[in-house]
């Protein structure tokens, strides 16, 4: 009987560092959110997205507290995003973060006052979400 090969630490690092660095990479070649503002003076509330390129925005609503939550398969968020306090109308505050590495998802959550209609309206490298009580119709995607 032949012994079993075994792995050597070395081999091991280097095959785990090969295993990082393409997920890594892959990461890094994705989109990125690059901003968040939003729009004070509108009514209802809009709040703008803004990538490095095209997004397709994926939507839900959360009660318990209420919520709606966007997500954007294939996009990183950039380094310089930051949670939101806005207090404005129908929206508390912005949250975002990456909800998911492999593949990748940047997840925005608007925390609301209570439920609210919404409308979403991508082009292009820009999303504008509209939040409060003259939105149309709830959307989702």
């Amino acid at each position: 009987m032949k012994p079993s090969p075994r792995v050597s630490a070395e081999s091991f690092v280097w095959s785990a560092t090969l295993i990082f660095c393409t997920i890594l990479g892959q990461a890094q070649d994705a989109p990125s959110v690059r901003r968040m503002q939003v729009m004070a003076s509108r009514n209802p509330v809009e709040i703008e997205i803004e990538s490095s390129n095209r997004i397709v925005p994926q939507t839900q609503v959360l009660t318990g507290p209420d919520r709606l939550v966007v997500d954007f398969a294939g996009v990183v968020p950039s380094a310089q995003l930051r949670n939101q306090t806005v207090n404005l109308k129908e929206v508390k505050s912005l949250r975002v973060g990456l909800f998911a590495s492999n593949p990748p998802v940047t997840r925005v959550v608007f925390d609301l006052n209570g439920p609210q209609p919404y409308q979403v309206f991508p082009s292009g490298r820009t999303v504008i979400i509209r939040v409060g009580s003259t939105a149309a119709q709830a959307a989702s995607f």
